[in-house]
């Protein structure tokens, strides 16, 4: 299993953004405390799931640095990665297994060019709100604290 997280503000700033562009998209509440009690026990529920063969992917680091992160993603699941793999250079959104198999270990055959939400595009009281309340326990175990 590989988990795949991401900052938490860059996430609640998502979910903002979201909201504004399609209100009934979302499965939860958008108040800072709706989103953290809904971002604590998603990512609580995940990191019971994961087993030995596991793998926490930071998805922004992914974005800044793929190469180290493939390779670790490829050991932490024990598969191989082949040396002729072709890092992708824009957002890169697998939209299957094979689409995550295929960055393992062949050409990247689909990318698409995507604006990335920012803390900026959020009330910076809200996001401080939304982050006051999340698990620091679950932020330290995913690598995100």
């Amino acid at each position: 299993v590989a988990l795949a997280v991401r900052d938490p503000g860059l996430w609640y700033a998502s979910c903002l953004r979201i909201h504004q562009q399609v209100p009934e998209f979302l499965l939860h509440g958008i108040s800072p405390a709706e989103a953290s009690a809904f971002w604590n026990a998603s990512h609580r529920d995940w990191l019971e799931t994961l087993g030995e063969s596991s793998v926490i992917v930071d998805t922004d680091a992914l974005r800044k640095d793929p190469g180290a992160i493939l390779n670790r993603l490829a050991a932490g699941l024990q598969i191989r990665r082949t040396a002729l793999v072709r890092e992708p250079q824009g957002y890169l959104h697998p939209r299957s297994m094979e689409e995550i198999y295929e960055l393992l270990g062949a050409p990247v055959s689909r990318a698409m060019e995507r604006e990335f939400t920012t803390p900026g595009h959020i009330d910076p009281r809200l996001g401080a709100e939304f982050n006051a309340l999340l698990d620091r326990g679950l932020l330290d175990r995913l690598g995100l604290a």
